[in-house]
Order: C-alpha cells, then structure tokens, then sequence
C-alpha cells in the first residue's frame, strides 16, 4: 500500500506535468496559428522586400537580410523547444497519437490567412507576389504591349525609389513602372539573366529643361539608390560643371570606385538616358577632378584602369559641400 504522503506526491507531480503541457500545448498551437505571418515577414527581409514589393530597399537589402536572419534565430529559439517537448512527451503515449497534435497545427496554419489575409491566394500575393500581369512580350523583346499601349525599346535609367513592380509576367520577370501604373510612360522589365527597358509609343525622355534629380552610375539592372535630389546638391553640381581652367591628363587606378559618372533627369520625370549624361567626378594622384561629357575615359588594357583629360577642383568650399552629397560618399582613397 503506498502511504498517503508519496500518493499525494505522485498526485502533484501528475497535475504539474499537465498543467507544464498544457501551457506548451497552448504556446505551440500560438505558434502554429502565427507561423504563416511570421513565415512572411521573414521571407520578406531576408529576400530584401522588408517594405514589400513596391519599394526598392536598394542599399538597405543587407539590413533587411540580417534581419530577416535575426527574426528567424529568434522565432526558432521560441518555437523549438515547445514543440520538442510536446512531441516527446507524446510520443510516450504511442506513435499514433503524434497524428493528433501535428494535425491539429496544420488545421491552425491553414485557417490563419483565411483569417488576417482573406484566403491563400490573397496570402501568396503578399509574400511572394505572384500577380500576373497580361503584357504582350518580355526582356528580350523590341516590342511589349501592355493596357492596350505599345511600348517600344528604348534605354533609359531611373533611381530605384521611383520605379514601383507592378507583378510579373509568364516565366518570372518582374515588372516595374515610372509613374502611373495603369497607363505608364515607362516600364522596365527584370528578368533572371536579362532586363529591358521600354518607352511607350510617342513618349521619351526629357533632355532638356529644369534638372530635378541626377543619378550616380544608374544601370538598368545595378543598385541605384543613390542620387542627388535637393536644391543645395543639385547647386553644388551646378558650380562643378561650370568650372573653367587647364585641362590635365589624369590616370585613375579604377573608374568604378574612384569615381562616379552622373546623370541629369529634367523636369521631373524620373527617367534618364545616355545624352543626359553629366561628365565624371573622381579623386585621383591626391586631388579631386571633373571630367565634362566631351571628355570620356580612355581605358588602359589595365582592369577598370583609364586615363582623362579633366579639369582639378581645387576650391575648397565647393569640395567641402561636394562631400557632403552621395556623389562621393562610396569612393575610395580619398585622403
């Protein structure tokens, strides 16, 4: 006969274990329920779409990734050790009755963007921007016809925080906008190893007129986050291009992170080309230099090497507000 005192002990254990599953239980049905948002939101930072698919983090992919990164040790530190327990603790009781709990998380899963999103569908839209559009042609085409608009190839650059996707097409090129996105001017379409850019019939350009932005290396597929906006950095451009002096020969080890090409975008379009370009600011042999349109870089045989005839800015005013701007802040051995 086990004596009254060890039955109450065994008692209070039994209750204690249940109550300690019960809580987990609850916690990991928690987790079940909320594992599709926070699927989502991870998803999103570490694939660099922290703000969805309409903004272009550009460079802030890399703290939208670490993140991601962060949220995902976290999620798994809070989920893991519930779960394990629970289906250890169940296991105990047979194979068969693991069914139970597993089916039940799935149940939970499944009816949570029913609930938050309105339906799967809604769901994948969100996180994986599955949204097809009908446009007639891809990337490699000359022509694309989109919202009954015909589109032809044409080059043109655009900072990343004025182009907004507006879905993709058959095989997974994504589709961007500048401007309207039901009856756009321009569209750039990205795909897995080529991208094109395309002007709708009658459209184009401005190369002339008021400048309102100038774009710092754009490329159609590069990172283009960096750009002059403000009156103040425009100005100070300004001053740069309209020095006069000596030209001199100059060598620069490498035109890509020694310097920055430019590119004006007039009367606030949000698009520039190849005849908008703006000359070429480098810091070279210890001093700061521009080189106009006229004077392009000849390359040396050497990797990213060139030599240009450039003018030297000197004026230590203009410098001091120059470093101030985007237009130097990634170039390297300034000093």
């Amino acid at each position: 006969m086990i004596p009254v005192c060890e039955s109450r002990k065994i008692v209070e254990a039994t209750m204690k274990s249940k109550i300690i599953y019960c809580i987990n239980f609850i916690w990991t049905s928690f987790v079940a329920f909320s594992f599709p948002i926070c699927f989502g939101l991870i998803y999103l930072n570490i694939t660099g779409h922290a703000k969805g698919y309409g903004y272009d983090l550009g460079s802030e992919k890399d703290v939208s990734i670490m993140l991601g990164c962060v949220e995902l040790l976290i999620w798994l530190a809070l989920a893991l050790p519930s779960n394990i327990y629970i289906f250890r603790k169940t296991l105990r009781k047979g194979k068969a009755y693991l069914l139970i709990p597993i089916a039940w998380y799935i149940v939970l899963a499944v009816i949570c963007p029913m609930i938050t999103f309105g339906g799967w569908s809604e769901y994948a839209k969100e996180v994986f921007h599955v949204k097809k559009i009908e446009l007639n042609g891809n990337e490699d085409t000359d022509i694309v016809f989109y919202n009954g608009t015909e589109y032809l190839s044409g080059l043109f650059y655009c900072a990343d925080d004025d182009r907004r996707i507006i879905g993709r097409i058959d095989h997974g090129a994504r589709v961007y906008t500048v401007g309207s996105d039901t009856s756009p001017q321009y569209l750039l379409i990205v795909g897995r190893d080529n991208s094109g850019t395309f002007i709708a019939e009658g459209a184009s350009v401005p190369t002339s007129g008021k400048i309102t932005k100038i774009l710092i290396d754009p490329g159609i597929r590069s990172d283009n986050s960096q750009y002059l906006s403000s009156a103040d950095e425009i100005a100070v451009i300004d001053e740069i291009t309209n020095l006069s002096g000596e030209f001199q020969t100059f060598r620069v080890d490498n035109y890509y992170t020694n310097g920055n090409a430019f590119y004006y975008v007039y009367n606030n379009s949000n698009v520039s080309c190849n005849e908008n370009y703006g000359g070429y600011i480098a810091f070279t042999e210890g001093k700061w230099i521009y080189a106009p349109p006229e004077n392009r870089p000849v390359w040396t045989g050497e990797v990213n090497g060139v030599t240009i005839e450039a003018l030297v800015i000197d004026d230590e005013e203009i410098i001091e507000k120059m470093c101030r701007t985007d237009m130097v802040k990634y170039i390297g051995n300034t000093e």
